[in-house]
């Protein structure tokens, strides 16, 4: 295992932002929150996507939304419903997040 894990780089996170053991067993818990917590104005980080579900995944990938992702909470609709987003990268937009999505991903804070 140790010799996998130097062969690509000794990775703290796998690529959908699960923290990855240590060779000793432990086990890194980044302070998250999910996206829907974030309040108007607040700039985030896309931490964790959960990996069960391969169309999800596609489906995030073409909004621009993996584990490193940043983006700020430009409006939310009430009563559960979406957040309009302003996604950071090579492809920066004004994105709409539906709120059972947005309340699936792990997300940290940022300083803009």
């Amino acid at each position: 295992m140790e010799t996998m894990a130097r062969a690509v780089g000794n990775p703290r996170y796998d690529p959908h932002g699960a923290p990855i053991p240590t060779s000793a067993g432990e086990v890194e818990r980044p302070e998250v929150v999910l996206m829907t917590e974030l309040s108007v104005g607040a700039a985030g980080e896309l931490r964790m996507v959960g990996d069960h579900d391969p169309k999800r995944l596609r489906f995030l990938a073409s909004l621009g939304l993996k584990p490193g992702t940043r983006f700020k909470v430009l409006a939310r609709q009430p009563f559960h419903g979406p957040l309009t987003l302003w996604v950071e990268g090579a492809n920066q937009r004004e994105q709409v997040v539906g709120f059972e999505l947005a309340n699936s991903l792990a997300c940290t804070t940022v300083e803009e």
